[in-house]
């Protein structure tokens, strides 16, 4: 399942009746094509936008006195199938349809974001204005939320205009096909260029290219962090193997009268290998209570994860104290293989 993006330059469209000529006959050409799922128009693609726009709204009924104070939303246009497109979930109501034209009553969809400017309230059947009270639109569906503005970002405040009713100026095919995305970006074009000849299509790439391309830095910052944190890791476990080994080699006659007295090899062992985890575990609470404290300054690299996550707490946790267990066990074995009469002996 692929998705493939087309930004168009519409200047030769100078209003919506003239582009709904051109890219209605596009879209169903392309709902016609062997492949195709769905096809829509909408003026953002997400992740192509760096920032959300910012347009003060008002709710019918709950005019503010003070213009500044309204709430504000990212206001998107598209056409019915861009749901479908994108693949996002239909919460309440409805999406649209070809019915919602420019003669018929105005509508919009929110997402759930949105909704807390309803204060729990059900915001179906209710009418927002963007111009201050001069037209308004009906709220006819509610869409779960998408990261329109980039993967570390929390979804904002967005409304949805039916592209027939609003001011135009779309200019971006999303496509939702089967196969190869290069036959069908050359699909795209065909069709595009089917109706109008001279329409520039530039900058098609799926979606996951954009995916991509936006996490590029992130995973190099991923990967750098990775590497330090295995050097840090290594160096640690040669420190713990250096500390363990001198303390074994300080107490060999020890560990000689112990097995000369009937201690088994076993017993030594464990008896090595919990010296270590002993001061592993101190080390940890030290550790853990200092990383609870600093790790807001890595939250700007996190996804999805809280600074102090406490499933990754415990897997860090665990997973440090197998690293010092394989550190102690050199030097543990070989407190196991002290000779009792050459350690008694010894000076």
């Amino acid at each position: 399942m692929l998705s493939a993006e087309a930004f168009t330059n519409f200047s030769r469209y100078p209003n919506v009746d003239a582009q709904i000529r051109f890219y209605q006959p596009v879209l169903e050409q392309l709902q016609r094509e062997p492949g195709v799922i769905s096809a829509a128009v909408t003026n953002a693609v997400p992740l192509s936008a760096s920032t959300p726009n910012r347009n003060p709204f008002t709710i019918e009924g709950r005019a503010s006195d003070d213009p500044d104070k309204r709430p504000n939303a990212d206001v998107r246009v598209v056409t019915p199938d861009y749901f479908k497109t994108l693949g996002i979930p239909l919460v309440a109501g409805r999406t649209f349809t070809d019915l919602d034209r420019k003669e018929s009553p105005a509508v919009a969809i929110i997402n759930r974001a949105m909704t807390r400017y309803w204060d729990g309230k059900d915001a179906i059947g209710s009418r927002v204005s963007f111009d201050n009270g001069a037209t308004w639109a009906t709220v006819v569906g509610v869409v779960g939320d998408i990261r329109q503005f980039g993967l570390d970002r929390g979804s904002v405040a967005q409304v949805y205009q039916p592209m027939a009713q609003s001011q135009g100026f779309g200019g971006r095919f999303l496509l939702r096909t089967q196969g190869d995305p290069v036959s069908a970006a050359a699909m795209l074009r065909d069709d595009v260029h089917a109706i109008d000849p001279a329409m520039p299509v530039v900058n098609v790439r799926t979606l996951e290219d954009l995916r991509e391309r936006y996490l590029a830095t992130p995973k190099v910052t991923a990967m750098l962090l990775a590497i330090f944190a295995a050097l840090a890791l290594l160096v640690t476990m040669a420190g713990i193997t250096g500390v363990i080994a001198t303390s074994v080699s300080h107490r060999t006659q020890e560990f000689g009268v112990r097995i000369a007295l009937g201690a088994s090899r076993r017993r030594v062992l464990g008896q090595v290998i919990g010296q270590g985890l002993t001061l592993v575990a101190i080390g940890l609470a030290s550790g853990a209570a200092a990383s609870a404290a600093l790790t807001r300054a890595l939250s700007a690299y996190l996804f999805d994860t809280a600074p102090t996550d406490p499933a990754t707490f415990v897997a860090v946790a665990v997973s440090f104290v197998f690293a010092a267990a394989a550190a102690c066990a050199g030097p543990a074995w070989r407190a196991t293989t002290v000779d009792p009469m050459q350690a008694l002996r010894a000076d």
